[in-house]
């Protein structure tokens, strides 16, 4: 009898659900302690029903952090397999996770496939581009947002001005920071000094100095950052000068 009521629970949804969250647990806690092989392993050798998004967002993190190549592709290629469609937030990892190892193919394949996307994901998309040696793609990727009515954030503007400096395109740089002189990241340092670098790569040195000069906050980064740029253009006077100025600031 003992038997026959063994069986009939082990068919029944609660037992379902039992082993799905027992899964799960066992996959969170091997992410938070960075076992990528043993959490892999758990969710392939007991594949039962879906898992939570979160669970697999959370081995998906642990591949973006650890490179982990191979698996976070298997996962991909698993998820694909027994049919769960990947939410918003596991899709931009799947964006991150290909940028990390390179495969910007992957990762606009995924983008395009996305039936929404959030600021993050048009982020996750443009610095793949710009991060991998495709700048004219962060640029369209950025055009396409704007058109979109998504509203760009400081790592938004941080990696497609690093887009504009690595092809000198100065004239895209300047639409740029008309955008942020619009936005509320006018006086963010992060995208101020993203700004002073894009002026300097693309060798516009005035604006580069006019920006710094208005800076209210100058951090040891921003200091560093004028300076070199001043000196790769060979204007030694003003490089010392602004080195001075920093020391008198207390940065150096």
């Amino acid at each position: 009898m003992s038997v026959i009521r063994a069986n009939c629970f082990n068919s029944t949804p609660l037992h379902n659900l039992l082993h799905q969250s027992d899964n799960a647990s066992t996959i969170l806690t091997l992410c938070k302690f960075g076992k990528l092989k043993e959490a892999v392993d758990t969710l392939f050798t007991n594949p039962g029903p879906h898992l939570p998004s979160s669970t697999y967002s959370s081995l998906l993190q642990l591949c973006i952090d650890l490179k982990a190549e191979k698996e976070g592709k298997y996962l991909h290629k698993h998820l694909s397999a027994i049919g769960f469609a990947p939410d918003v937030i596991l899709s931009t990892k799947f964006v991150i996770f290909y940028s990390k190892i390179g495969d910007g193919s992957s990762a606009r394949r995924m983008f395009d496939e996305m039936p929404e996307r959030t600021i993050v994901t048009w982020t996750a998309m443009i610095s793949c581009y710009s991060q991998n040696g495709y700048p004219e793609e962060a640029l369209e990727i950025f055009r396409l947002m704007r058109n979109s009515g998504c509203q760009p954030n400081q790592y938004t503007f941080g990696g497609v001005l690093s887009a504009c400096g690595s092809v000198g395109c100065l004239r895209s740089g300047e639409l740029i920071h008309g955008c942020v002189v619009k936005s509320r990241f006018c006086g963010n340092l992060f995208v101020q000094s993203a700004l002073m670098d894009m002026y300097l790569r693309c060798r516009s040195v005035k604006n580069a100095l006019l920006l710094f000069n208005k800076m209210t906050i100058k951090d040891v980064v921003s200091w560093n950052s004028i300076i070199r740029g001043v000196s790769d253009h060979g204007l030694y006077d003003k490089t010392f000068r602004l080195f001075g100025l920093m020391i008198r600031d207390g940065k150096g």
